[in-house]
């Protein structure tokens, strides 16, 4: 016995996800469309938000869904370009994405991933920041689809 704790017969650890899929998913920044990880049937697997899964998540099943975090791979599949001259290329990254809205500013997706793999997302008009900067896909998503009224 160790650490005051003893263990019961028939106990099992509790299966805990790696540290990517750690994370509490906000189920209110969620829509039909967007993109989680969800655990089903003991695998996790990129799932595209549908109304059915609304139900699961108003019968508490929350610790199901995860966030897909933004890193480089995830960014490309989504048409972001990666800017090779980026000053501080390759230890850190920066991606863009052209937004077509109506108007006569310039808007565009930014991402940058630091050295440690850490990747934010953020829109800008004309080079500045017009938004709270985003982790998740599915907030990236979001973002999108309330600049342009289109998925991602």
């Amino acid at each position: 016995m160790q650490h005051g704790y003893r263990k019961l017969p028939g106990w099992e650890p509790e299966f805990r996800a790696p540290a990517y899929f750690r994370g509490m998913i906000n189920s209110q920044e969620l829509r039909p469309g967007n993109t989680v990880l969800l655990k089903q049937e003991g695998r996790i697997r990129p799932t595209k938000i549908e109304v059915a899964h609304f139900a699961l998540l108003a019968a508490g099943k929350t610790a199901d869904f995860f966030p897909v975090l933004l890193k480089d791979d995830v960014l490309l599949q989504q048409g972001f370009v990666e800017n090779k001259e980026y000053a501080l290329y390759p230890q850190a990254r920066e991606f863009r994405r052209v937004l077509a809205v109506k108007g006569k500013e310039h808007h565009e997706l930014l991402a940058y991933q630091k050295s440690n793999g850490d990747c934010l997302a953020w829109a800008t008009v004309n080079g500045v920041t017009a938004s709270n900067p985003v982790r998740h896909l599915h907030q990236l998503q979001n973002l999108h689809h309330a600049l342009t009224g289109e998925e991602l």
